[in-house]
Parts: structure tokens; C-alpha cells; sequence
């Protein structure tokens, strides 16, 4: 036990009549007090026996040899010492056992300096037995004390360097301290005949007034003065001009007066020069944006200059004394070092590098540092070069972005550009967020990464909306303006309201992105350290300028590819509607044929047939079902006969709402806005109550249970022409919109792209035939129009007509047809029947000859001009096709007309474009049948056209 080892028996009598149980308890207690307070020295503590062998060690001293403190007992202490210390200590141990007196000793080991105590251990006999030494590590003490020593011998040094007068003077005006130059030049008095001189003594009478007042002033007011004053020299009349310097310091409470003067005497005029060239220097330094620092050896700051505040925030007193490396960013602190340890290796040129630095507030700075080498450590300066590097950032950050713009969304672009701007300005939250009605982009929400990544609700899975509350960039809005607000320490004040438990919100920088003088969209960061400032604003306005370019980039490439889309989707329908317009033409005339074979076998048939006669009129329904077809066809091809007039639309959809309820049923609300304006166009009312009627019943088709369809007229200026495909100048055109909108399930991505194909259809086999929207297509492309979709699977479909808005205000009515009395017999009149279609040819003279007629048959047009040539009858109706070779029937018709102006046509085709585009024709009274028809509807048609002849 360490108690064991430093009291022998030296108990009194009195301990001695102990009981032996009192004895060993207070004896136990003793020792371990003692081995607690030996083992928690913080220095390392040993006991030696007159040999120097170990009989105790704590812990700081086993861990000085690295050794444990059991394995320390019994060792020589001379031995785990190096020899050339071992001998010493050795010498020292002897000193102590032989004089009886504790001593210490210093001695350097591993680079720091150890003051070693030996202490005597005596037994109860007051033999010296043992010894108790202590080491403790001083360098820090030896290290202050020599910065003392130094800084007294510097400031000595200093005073007794410094030229002309350098004094300390008491409140009583007497000398407490002077420089050599005083002492040996001015009063030339030795050091004790000059303490407690009168200072004002040394002064020319005349100008102690003056130096009475600049005393009183550093002593009671504690200001700095100055004067230009004579100094008598050795007590005579003797004198030189001095400048004389004062200013008012305070030890251990008693105020003292310090004055400098230099011998301005003979140096007038240099000295003048010296003055303004000081100025200049001081005007400099004081202006200088850069800190000037030193570091000593270790890099611990041993000086910094005041500018450091304006840098960094940090006060000079906050850094003298701290190592450089506690200022620089993290990942930069083993470039600084490297520098740092490169200069000190003795390169004499000056260093210059550029590294991120930390603010007192927390946030980081670029700065620019210069280094060179000075005495034991080196000098330095270091400017703020964080906007330069912005600048630079900003460089580099636009060619990256506008390199990513071909391979990235827009979204992924404007993230970048949120990233970017809320690591330039230093901000904790960064956002975008487009308001204008732009389709494209008026959804999209861009969040910087850092947030999206760490900003959630209790749930996990929904972003927080603070980043799109309005209360944080309305301002911006209304004024078009940017708008930084660096205090929401009060939420009311600004209109803010966030749920509980949102995340506070300091400031704010939010600047608006303009677009044909509308704000497209904001663009913002949030929660910077320190408030932010015109620099922030210029970043953002920059950032700005970069996210306007790129969304007007990507809006025009996609409006390109819209417009792409668009013209190969109408090549395609107009291909598909060629395609569809022939088809129907051809099938129109094999209908035809089989609807006149079917009349004729009825007709002929010799006794009732009940079975025959129930098959025939089965193939006669059949073929008006594909005659339906085929006007749809023709509808989508845009060739259907239609008689256009103008119509009011809201009172043409107001009298279809009744049917469309009918049609939709009780399960689905028709919600129903008309236009406040007249909606004129010019269209057939059939074919807009058929567009009407397909789309609700479409409408009807993808809403599952109860749901809504809205039907909606509106207006449209199309200012950019967009829908004006024949408008080849750039002059707005206003449109009548019709919307009908639903709540169903949508239109599948896949599928959108067919919708207005013929025969495509979603519905299951037997449930439609595909052509009701192509039916629309065609209609509306026929009224000079145009339609758009949009859907969204899941939520419903929007169809949106565009028609012209016709002008004229006068309503032109639908031309009813003449009433003629129909007489029971038909005439003998001479008919001249063209058409290529043998089949037809030859029902339609059998028919018209069974009637009474008289018909010359033609397969073409030049055997037609051939017989009415030759004719010796007078031709009183030409029957034609519109499409024949060679010759259509509208110009065979004309060519007749030369020898036969009073001939009447009829015009037989499956569509009536190909008349109405006849601009000769618009005015006369066109007479046409759509193919396929009957023979009877035929043969009606005719004897109308001759009875009103």
C-alpha cells in the first residue's frame, strides 16, 4: 500500500492504547484516502528507495514509459531512463538524501520541458529512506514566461529605439517613464534626477498654455491630442520643435498620459511630406477590403487586423490565439495545411491560393489568401472573393446547364437551377413554381433536392406545401418585382399562415420570371443564415434569366414537336379520310346496285313468298345499315352533304339538353353553361346535335356509375393563328368553343394518339363500331374547325371544338324545299343517264324507262355529248355521276348547257363536295341524290325536277 511506503509507525501513545479493531479501521480508511488522492495526480507521481528502485507509481507515470503501473514496481527508475539523463537524476536523488532538503530540477523530454521536485521521506527513526518525486510538465508556464520576458525586453527595446521623445507621465504631471533619447539629449540627467520631474518644465513657456489644455483633455477626456511645440534642451533656452503625440492609458486603475514627439526641427519640410504620405498610407489601409494576418510556427494567429470583421464576422480578439485550420471549411482544412507547412519549409516566394472559410454566423465565404514568410511563421492576407467566384460559378453552371438541356426535362433542368441557386446564396430551402397558363408547365412544382429529400409531414410521404404557399411569394406577383423579406418573426404581419408544428421560416428571397409581360413563374429561396442582401438578388435575377431561357427553349421545342405531331396526325387522317371518302364512294355504288336488284325482286316477285320476301327485306335493312356506315365515312372525310346556316349555339344546345338527358340517364348530372355572348357559326344544326349526341354518349361510356358531364360554350382568340390553318396573315381570329367534359376513367396513353381513326374503338366487341369520334373529326374539320382532347386516366376527358365565329348578325334559314303537287302519272319527258357503274346504269334505265321515260344511256361522258347531240328530242334532264374518267359531271353539265340552256340536272355521288366546289354552280339550283338510293326515291326526285320545269 502507498500508505505503507510513506508513514512508518509514528502513532502516539495515545494511538498505541487503541483497540487493534479501532487501529486497523482507521489504518485501512487512512490508505485508501491516500492511494485514491496518489493514483488521481494528474502529473506523474513515483516513490524510490535510496537505490532508485520503484516501490509505488500512478498511473501518469506508467503511462509516460507505456508501461502498466504493476509492471512499473520493483524496476530501477535509473534504468528506464536514457543514459545520458540517468546519471543526472542519479545526482539529484544523492543531493537530497545527503542535505536532507527537497529541490527541483528541468529537464526537456519529448519536446516539452518537465519541472522534476524530489521530496525526502523520512522513517519514524528520521532516517531518510525513500524519496517522493514529482514531474510536472511546465511548458506552457516556460513558454508564457519567455513571451513575457520577450515582450518586456521588445517593449524596452522599443522605447529606448524610438527616437526624440517617448515619456509616461502621472496625473500630477510628473515623469514615471522616458526613453534613452530624453535622457541622454533633452534633459541629460541620469535615471534618478529625472524621476518625478515636472514635465511641463521641458516645455517653452509660451507653449504651456496650450500643452496645460491637451494634458487636461487626455486626462479628463481621455482624447488623443497632438501639437507642434518648442522643447527646452539640459533646463536652458535652448530649444527644438517637436511633434508631440499624447493619449491617456490606465494601470491597475491609475490613470497615465503617454507622449511621443519627434524633432520636426530641421526636418519641417520632410517631415511634411512624411505626413501626407502617412495619410496616404492610412487611407489605404483603413479602405483595404483585405485582412492582414500573421501566424506563428504552430499556425496559431498571433495577429489580425480589423478589416477581419467586415470578412468574417470574427472580431480580431476572437481569432489571435486560435490555430488558422478552426476557420476553414472541412474538406479544404489538408490543402490549407499543405500550404501552409510548404511555406514554412523556407520558400521565399509569396503563395497564393484560394480556399472556403467560415463565417461566425455559420455560413461559408471564398476567399483569396496571400502567404509569404515571416520571421518564425508567416504573413498574410485575405480577401473575399466569393462574388468573383459566384460569377465564375454562374459561368460554368450555364454552359452545364444548357449542355444538360437536350437530355433532361424541363423539370430536372429547373432543379438544377434550384440547387444552384440555394447553394450560391447559402439558403436552406430552394423552390420553383410556375403560375401561368401555359398547359404545359402550368402544374409543375420544383423543390431544390436537399429539401425534397429532407422535407416531409409525420407521414413520410407528402411534401411540405410551405415552398407553394402564396403568402411567401404573392408580393412578387403583384408587384412583377423581386421581393426579399429577411424577418418573419411575426406570421401575421405578413398574412402567413402554416399548420402547426411546420417548420419556421425566416426570410425569404423570391423573384419573379417574366414572359410577354405576365409572370410565367417564381422562382425562390428561403431560410439563408443572414439576411439577404443585393448580391443574393443579383444571383437569383441571373439564375432567373438562365430558367427563363431554358423553359423558353423547351416550350418552343415542344411546341415544335406539338406542331409535328399535329401535322402528321392530320396527313394521317387526311390519308385515312381519302382512303375512307373512296371506299365509301365505290361501296356506296355496289350498295346501290344491291339496293336496286333487291327493288326489282320485290317488285317482279310473280305470287307472295312470305320466306323469300322476309330474306329480301333482311338484305335490304343490311344495306341501308351500310349505307349509315358509309355517310359516316363520308361525315369523317369530310365529303357528307351537309347544308350549313347560321345558328345561335346556346339556344341549339339548350333544346338538346332535354334528348341528351334522355339518352345519358338518371345516373349522370348534365351540367349544363351556356355562353353569356351570342355563339354564332355557320354550320348544319344535324351535324352539331350529332357531335353532340357521340360525344355525350362517349362521355356516358366511360363514367362507371354516378358522375358528371359538363357541356360548355365559350369563346376563343386565337391570337398566333394557331387553329387558322387557311389564315396566312398574322390577324387574331375569334372562335365559338363547345366543352364537353366528363368524370369517367380517361382515355389510356396508348390509345389517345387512334381516338379519331375510323373503326378504333376501346368498347368490347359488338358495343361500337369505332366511328363516332372520327364521325366528329370529319364534321368539324368540315365547319373549318378544329378539336382538341385532353384526359388524364382516372380523373376524365375534356373535348374542346374550335368553330369559327361567324360575323354577320343576320340569321340565314335553312331553304325549304318547293312544294309541288305530285301527279300520278309520270311524264314522257327525254332523259340522258351517265354513269360508269354498269350495274347502276342499267337500274336506273330500267326503272326510268318502266316510269314512262325516255332514256339515252351513256357509260361516259364523251358517249353522253355524243348522244344529246345526235338527238332529235329535246333533253329535258341530265341524271349524272359527279366522279367519272375523263370527265367530271359537274363540267359535263356545262358542256350540255352550250346546246341546251334550259337542261335540268340531277346529280347522283356518294358525297357533294365535289358540286359545291364548283364555284360556277353556287348560284344555280344544284339538284343532287346521295348515293345509295332507291329506286323509288329515284324516280320521285325526277318527276319533281321535271314538274317544276
Amino acid at each position: 500500500m502507498i500508505f505503507q511506503t510513506i508513514i512508518e509507525t509514528d502513532m502516539s501513545e495515545e494511538g498505541n492504547k487503541m483497540n487493534n479493531k479501532n487501529k486497523a479501521t482507521t489504518r485501512q480508511q487512512f490508505e485508501y484516502t491516500v492511494d485514491v488522492l496518489f493514483d488521481s495526480f494528474p502529473e506523474p507521481v513515483f516513490i524510490i528507495d535510496r537505490e532508485g528502485t520503484i516501490i509505488a507509481a500512478n498511473g501518469a507515470f506508467a503511462a509516460r514509459f507505456s508501461v502498466d503501473t504493476k509492471e512499473c514496481v520493483g524496476e530501477n527508475v535509473y534504468d528506464m531512463l536514457l543514459p545520458e539523463h540517468a546519471g543526472h537524476r542519479r545526482k539529484m536523488a544523492e543531493e537530497v538524501l545527503h542535505t536532507g532538503k527537497q529541490l527541483f530540477f528541468e529537464d526537456i523530454h519529448d519536446g516539452q520541458i518537465y519541472r522534476s521536485t524530489i521530496y525526502p521521506v523520512r522513517s519514524s527513526e528520521g532516517e531518510i529512506t525513500r524519496l517522493l518525486i514529482i514531474a510536472q510538465n511546465v511548458s506552457s508556464h516556460k513558454r508564457i514566461e519567455q513571451e513575457v520576458k520577450n515582450n518586456h525586453v521588445l517593449i524596452q527595446t522599443l522605447i529606448d529605439a524610438s527616437p526624440g521623445i517617448f515619456c509616461m507621465i502621472d496625473a500630477n504631471g510628473r515623469f514615471t517613464a522616458w526613453n534613452a533619447s530624453m535622457r541622454n539629449e533633452i534633459l541629460c540627467k541620469s535615471e534618478i534626477e529625472i524621476a518625478g520631474t515636472d514635465a511641463i518644465a521641458i516645455i517653452y513657456p509660451d507653449d504651456r498654455p496650450l500643452i496645460e489644455e491637451k494634458m487636461h483633455n487626455v486626462f479628463n477626456e481621455g482624447l488623443e491630442e497632438h501639437a507642434e511645440v518648442r522643447v527646452l534642451f539640459s533646463g536652458g533656452q535652448k530649444f527644438r520643435w517637436f511633434f508631440l503625440r499624447a493619449k491617456r492609458v490606465v494601470i491597475d486603475g491609475n490613470p497615465f498620459l503617454i507622449a511621443t514627439g519627434t524633432d520636426i526641427d530641421e526636418r519641417k519640410q520632410a517631415e511634411y511630406a512624411l505626413e501626407l504620405s502617412e495619410k496616404k498610407f492610412r487611407s489605404i489601409t483603413e479602405q483595404l477590403d483585405g485582412e492582414i494576418f500573421i501566424c506563428d510556427s504552430e499556425g496559431f494567429f498571433t495577429y489580425v487586423s480589423p478589416a477581419c470583421e467586415n470578412i468574417s464576422g470574427f472580431l480580431p480578439q476572437e481569432i489571435i490565439g486560435h490555430r488558422f485550420t478552426e476557420f476553414f471549411v472541412e474538406k479544404d482544412i489538408p490543402m490549407a495545411i499543405d500550404v501552409f507547412f510548404a511555406q514554412l519549409s523556407g520558400s521565399s516566394q509569396k503563395m497564393v491560393f484560394e480556399h472556403r472559410l467560415k463565417r461566425k454566423n455559420g455560413s461559408n465565404f471564398w476567399g483569396e489568401v496571400h502567404v509569404q514568410n515571416y520571421e518564425s511563421g508567416t504573413i498574410g492576407m485575405l480577401f473575399d472573393i466569393t462574388r468573383r467566384k459566384h460569377d465564375e460559378s454562374l459561368t460554368v453552371f450555364r454552359l452545364r446547364v444548357f449542355q444538360m438541356a437536350e437530355s433532361h426535362s424541363v423539370e430536372e433542368l429547373l432543379r438544377a437551377i434550384v440547387d444552384e441557386a440555394e447553394q450560391l446564396t447559402e439558403s436552406a430551402i430552394g423552390f420553383c413554381h410556375f403560375i401561368g397558363d401555359d398547359p404545359a408547365f402550368s402544374f409543375l412544382r420544383v423543390e431544390s433536392s436537399n429539401h425534397q429529400k429532407s422535407t416531409h409531414w409525420p407521414n413520410g410521404n407528402t411534401p411540405h406545401p410551405s415552398l407553394f404557399t402564396d403568402s411567401l411569394w404573392s408580393d412578387a406577383i403583384s408587384s412583377q418585382q423581386a421581393v426579399i423579406t429577411n424577418d418573419y418573426s411575426s406570421r401575421e404581419s405578413h398574412g402567413v399562415e402554416w399548420p402547426d408544428g411546420h417548420p419556421e421560416i425566416r426570410r425569404t428571397l423570391v423573384v419573379p420570371m417574366h414572359h410577354g409581360g405576365k409572370v410565367l413563374a417564381i422562382l425562390g429561396v428561403g431560410n439563408k443564415l443572414e439576411p439577404y442582401d443585393d448580391h443574393d438578388l443579383k444571383l437569383m435575377c441571373t439564375l432567373t434569366d438562365i430558367a427563363l431561357d431554358i423553359v423558353s427553349r423547351k416550350r418552343a421545342e415542344l411546341r415544335m414537336h406539338e406542331m409535328q405531331e399535329a401535322l402528321i396526325h392530320s396527313q394521317k387522317m387526311d390519308l385515312v379520310g381519302q382512303l375512307a371518302g373512296g371506299i365509301a364512294h365505290d361501296f356506296n355504288n355496289m350498295l346501290g346496285v344491291i339496293l336496286g336488284n333487291i327493288e326489282m325482286a320485290l317488285d317482279q316477285m310473280p305470287a307472295p313468298d312470305e320466306s323469300l320476301q322476309y330474306n329480301l327485306r333482311n338484305i335490304l335493312e343490311a344495306v341501308n345499315r351500310s349505307a349509315d356506315l358509309t355517310r359516316q365515312l363520308l361525315a369523317f372525310s369530310r365529303k357528307d352533304n351537309v347544308m350549313p346556316i347560321v345558328l345561335e349555339l346556346n339556344a341549339l344546345v339548350e333544346k338538346m339538353i332535354i334528348v341528351l338527358r334522355e339518352l345519358i340517364g338518371e345516373n349522370i348530372t348534365i351540367n349544363w353553361r351556356p355562353d353569356t355572348d351570342r355563339a354564332l357559326v355557320k354550320a348544319d344544326p344535324s351535324q352539331i346535335e350529332q357531335i353532340l349526341v357521340n360525344l355525350c354518349v362517349n362521355a356516358r361510356d366511360a363514367i362507371t356509375g354516378v358522375g358528371l358531364i359538363t357541356i360548355e360554350i365559350g369563346k376563343y382568340c386565337d391570337l398566333n393563328n394557331r387553329y387558322a390553318s387557311d389564315n396566312p396573315r398574322n390577324v387574331p381570329a375569334d372562335y365559338v368553343t363547345i366543352s364537353i367534359t366528363d368524370n369517367g376513367k380517361g382515355i389510356e396513353r396508348e390509345h389517345f394518339p387512334h381516338i379519331f381513326e375510323p373503326f378504333f374503338t376501346t368498347k368490347k366487341k359488338g358495343k361500337g363500331a369505332g366511328m363516332g369520334l372520327s364521325t366528329v373529326y370529319g364534321i368539324v374539320k368540315q365547319c373549318k374547325g378544329t378539336i382538341e382532347c385532353r384526359s388524364q386516366e382516372g380523373k376524365g376527358t375534356t373535348f374542346k371544338i374550335f368553330l369559327p365565329r361567324h360575323q354577320n348578325e343576320v340569321f340565314a334559314a335553312p331553304e325549304k324545299p318547293e312544294q309541288a303537287s305530285i301527279v300520278a302519272k309520270y311524264g314522257k319527258e327525254t332523259i340522258l343517264l351517265v354513269e360508269n357503274e354498269p350495274e347502276i346504269l342499267h337500274l336506273c334505265q330500267v326503272e326510268l324507262e318502266k316510269k314512262g321515260y325516255r332514256v339515252l344511256a351513256a357509260a361516259a361522258p364523251d358517249a353522253a355529248i355524243q348522244l344529246a347531240v345526235e338527238s332529235k328530242e329535246a333533253i329535258k334532264l341530265l341524271l349524272t355521276d359527279v366522279v367519272m374518267p375523263g370527265m367530271n359531271g359537274c363540267d359535263l353539265f356545262k358542256v350540255l348547257q352550250e346546246y341546251n340552256p334550259s337542261l335540268k340536272v340531277l346529280f347522283m355521288s356518294g358525297y357533294s363536295s365535289d358540286i359545291v366546289a364548283d364555284k360556277d354552280l353556287i348560284d344555280e339550283r344544284v339538284n343532287f341524290i346521295q348515293k345509295p338510293f332507291s329506286l323509288k326515291s329515284l324516280s320521285i326526285m325526277v318527276q319533281k325536277i321535271l314538274i317544276r320545269s
